[in-house]
């Protein structure tokens, strides 16, 4: 608890947010597991997360619940 007050106090919500899209684990691609929600946008629809359709968007955030599950 005290490692997140320390993060919370050096950076923004903001920031706090897009490292954690960074580092999450989104499953397994073509050239083994992928983390982070940019790297699994761009390797499943071949652009950023803000190119994307709301379906797409939505099957990402779906993979989120179980990454082991997902092979691209």
């Amino acid at each position: 608890m005290r490692q997140n007050l320390r993060l919370e106090s050096r950076l923004s919500k903001v920031q706090i947010m897009a490292l954690w899209l960074d580092t999450l684990e989104m499953g397994r691609g073509p050239d083994g597991w992928i983390t982070g929600f940019h790297r699994m946008s761009e390797a499943v629809y071949g652009t950023s997360p803000d190119a994307i359709t709301v379906d797409e968007y939505l099957s990402l955030l779906a993979v989120i619940i179980s990454p082991s599950r997902y092979n691209f």
